[in-house]
């Protein structure tokens, strides 16, 4: 975190976003404001020159979606997400999927598996060598995705042996959505039992207001309320 601490006073616009948007995900109170003053001019708007750092950009973006009321968080939304945008037509097709992708999901409105997919399948289409870090990201990548796929597994055994989708004909059989609500609360291997545990009792959420909904008659609604 001193890193951090030292970075967030660079005049690079990636080191400065990236380390405030890291300190504010660890708890900490950090002024966007002040942080981006440096990036602007005396009317409060970003300097043109920032419009040609396309990974500044992207950080200026990301941190965007981290707005607490501030004006240079909604001024640095528009001014990135507009230069984002030009730049596209300009890139490489690999270059110009991953920013379209990266404007579409930001980061921090998207599962964390499926934006670690997006950075990676940026990488693997680089001409250049991989370097030991990205070398392990893919590792836990497969693994995450791995074990994903095995709790899938176990809820969906868990589905089929209980009968409610022959029972409750008008119930929805939806295991992979009810997983997915799991894997945006909980993220990481360590979650494993509390997240297969937690989609059977969203699932449970489900099938009684699909029964609310379509099912019961007025009565039995009145009871159940």
């Amino acid at each position: 975190m001193n890193s951090c601490v030292d970075l967030i006073h660079s005049d690079d616009l990636l080191d400065a976003t990236l380390s405030l948007r890291l300190m504010r995900e660890a708890g900490y109170s950090i002024s966007a404001d002040d942080v981006l003053r440096k990036f602007t001019n005396n009317n409060g708007d970003f300097n043109l020159r920032h419009s040609k750092d396309l990974r500044g950009l992207l950080s200026l973006q990301d941190m965007s979606h981290l707005n607490m009321r501030e004006a240079s968080l909604y001024k640095a939304k528009e001014f990135s997400r507009k230069h984002l945008k030009f730049a596209i037509k300009y890139l490489e097709p690999n270059l110009a999927r991953y920013v379209m992708k990266s404007l579409d999901h930001p980061y921090h409105v998207s599962l964390m598996q499926y934006k670690a997919r997006h950075h990676l399948s940026y990488l693997k289409n680089l001409p250049t060598r991989h370097t030991a870090i990205e070398t392990l990201a893919v590792a836990e990548f497969q693994i995450k995705k791995l074990q994903h796929q095995r709790e899938m597994q176990e809820v969906k055994r868990w589905w089929m042996d209980l009968g409610l989708a022959q029972e409750i004909p008008a119930a929805r059989d939806q295991v992979l959505k009810w997983y997915m609500w799991s894997m945006t609360i909980l993220d990481g291997l360590s979650f494993s039992r509390y997240r297969v545990e937690a989609t059977k009792v969203i699932s449970m959420v489900y099938i009684v207001d699909d029964i609310f909904d379509l099912v019961a008659t007025q009565e039995e609604l009145s009871l159940f309320n």
